[in-house]
């Protein structure tokens, strides 16, 4: 059980009245016009929600990743793109929190705090996330950057962006990725592209092009050669986070079911028992077992990121895989593919209008679509999952 007292109680209250009172009311409004009004932004600023990580000396919230998702699916139930937006917002985080130097991370994170700094993580490439093509090649006193990233989530609004590139690719790319903070609007870093995708309208991902982007040395995250261990670290308990606004998603589902007075006159009736009972226990039980699991990954991450912590970081196998960081594999997998069938079931429970576009249930179905595929997409983690079974 968890207790939701002191921070978290605080959190959480904030998590719900935002909810309530901006969220929901903005949800399909959010939707339509594919951006996150500046108000909601500047109300995750004011309550917190964009500094959970950072820790209180840098005057952040201090969260553990338990803390976050629980955040995270309460913004969930009302818009699942500003619950994006924390998730992405976290996940820019990560890198600087895990490996910069501790003068990088007074300069940095302060600035996050004090001067409002979104981020953004740019990893993926056109030909995938394995490619190699974004080269940074080290001059007299810099590197120079080139090449293109793609689908960064809201990289048209950061003012930072953590990219990753190789400065040596003969060394392949576990060896061979740096990562580096880029200012926006640095000389050589351009915007190519911004479209919204089918669902998580509010937050929409655009393409970077790098043509000879000049970056200081002091502008790197981590070792030279470490980008690789550094991302996957990073993206396991984003992942989580993920998972929690899956869970979000399936809750504001559900909560949208128990609204339907048709549906509660069917399965209230004296027959013994009727189709759309079994659909809604399923419907139960999935969100239950997903809350769970998100649950439990994110509560073992936080010894194991401790125990990390207090040895400092490092690129090692054993920081890669196994424990908790194979159980958020689970949970981002499980939640998320749960999430596109809860969906579905909703909308056969109930009925051809819930299939209008400005139906919420339309909308949030269009929203799970895009979850499997986000923060590295689920045929991965189960290729991680098999691959853990043969150990």
């Amino acid at each position: 059980m968890i207790e939701r007292t002191g921070r978290l109680a605080r959190l959480l209250t904030s998590a719900e009245q935002l909810r309530e009172q901006t969220l929901g009311p903005q949800a399909g409004l959010v939707d339509a016009e594919a951006r996150l009004p500046v108000e909601t932004l500047a109300r995750l600023w004011d309550q917190g929600f964009l500094t959970l990580f950072i820790p209180r000396e840098y005057d952040g919230q201090g969260a553990s990743l338990l803390e976050v998702a629980l955040v995270v699916e309460e913004l969930a139930r009302g818009c699942p793109s500003t619950a994006l937006l924390v998730v992405i917002q976290s996940l820019g985080t990560l890198p600087i929190l895990l490996a910069a130097s501790p003068d990088q991370k007074q300069k940095w994170l302060n600035s996050i705090v004090h001067s409002r700094k979104l981020l953004s993580f740019a990893l993926s490439e056109p030909e995938g996330d394995d490619s190699r093509e974004t080269r940074a090649t080290r001059e007299a006193d810099h590197f120079l950057l080139s090449g293109r990233k793609t689908l960064v989530t809201n990289a048209s609004e950061a003012d930072w962006l953590i990219v990753f590139a190789a400065t040596d690719p003969q060394a392949g790319l576990k060896a061979g990725l740096s990562a580096f903070l880029l200012e926006r609007g640095a000389p050589g870093l351009l915007l190519a592209r911004t479209e919204p995708r089918l669902g998580l309208r509010g937050l929409p991902p655009a393409d970077l092009v790098l043509d000879a982007c000049a970056v200081s040395p002091d502008q790197m995250i981590g070792p030279l050669g470490q980008g690789y261990a550094l991302a996957d670290s990073s993206l396991q308990p984003a992942g989580v986070l993920l998972a929690a606004l899956a869970v979000g998603l399936m809750q504001a589902t559900k909560d949208l079911l128990r609204q339907n007075p048709s549906l509660a006159r069917l399965v209230s009736g004296e027959q013994k028992s009727h189709p759309a009972e079994h659909l809604l226990a399923e419907i139960a039980m999935t969100l239950e077992a997903s809350r769970a699991l998100t649950y439990q990954a994110a509560g073992d991450w936080l010894a194991a990121s401790s125990a990390e912590r207090e040895a400092g970081w490092t690129a090692t196998a054993e920081s890669q895989e196994g424990g908790p960081k194979l159980l958020a594999a689970h949970a981002k997998c499980f939640a998320t593919d749960s999430a596109l069938r809860v969906l579905q079931a909703a909308i056969e429970l109930s009925g051809p209008s819930s299939l209008l576009r400005d139906h919420p249930l339309s909308r949030l179905l269009r929203d799970a679509q895009c979850l499997p595929v986000l923060v590295r997409p689920n045929p991965s983690q189960r290729k991680t999952i098999a691959r853990s079974l043969l150990k």
